[in-house]
């Protein structure tokens, strides 16, 4: 068995019990032969690329996930793995050891003063500031906020926007953009 046949099997596999499907219910939903599923569960079948899609969609997954490098249960990153960005007294790493599509969440440190840029969002999406330590300015176009530890801050919108350091002990943040 190649490479690709056994990673499609072992997804196929454990997509399916994730699910709590029954070979018969998975082949079912994706309008196959149950013997059929069955076969590529073993990873000795060659489907056609419309076998492939009906089966993708019977998970709700893409095409992409049923081939991929199946992914192990438990991954330790370091920081150094992380995505991290510095504004002028500032640093903001990213959390999220996987890309999440749709979700992005930032831990932010600024110093006393310090500035940083927020992300981008994507129109239509939201974002959720929370200020755990200190006092956290976000300012969006011609509007500012001040938070105190504890507050969180609701935007929608694809506009820019940033964040300041405005009291006189390092503040910590953390931003949440999801759509």
């Amino acid at each position: 068995m190649d490479e690709l046949s056994r990673r499609l099997a072992e997804n196929l596999r454990r997509l399916r019990e994730e699910r709590a499907l029954t070979q018969q219910d998975a082949a079912r939903a994706a309008d196959l032969p149950r013997a059929t599923w069955a076969t590529l569960e073993t990873g000795a079948a060659n489907p056609t690329l419309a076998v492939l899609v009906k089966c993708a969609r019977a998970l709700g997954v893409s095409l992409e996930t049923l081939v991929a490098e199946p992914a192990a249960p438990c991954r330790l990153r370091g920081p150094e793995e992380l995505p991290r960005r510095t504004g002028r007294g500032a640093e903001a790493r990213g959390l999220l050891a996987e890309r999440v599509e749709g979700l992005r969440i930032e831990r932010i440190e600024l110093r006393p003063r310090g500035r940083l840029q927020a992300l981008a969002r994507a129109r239509g999406a939201r974002e959720f500031v929370t200020c755990e330590s200190g006092r956290l300015e976000v300012a969006l176009q011609d509007a500012r906020w001040t938070l105190e530890a504890g507050q969180v801050l609701a935007v929608t919108g694809g506009e820019r926007m940033s964040y300041r350091n405005a009291g006189r002990a390092p503040c910590v943040a953390y931003s949440v953009i999801a759509g």
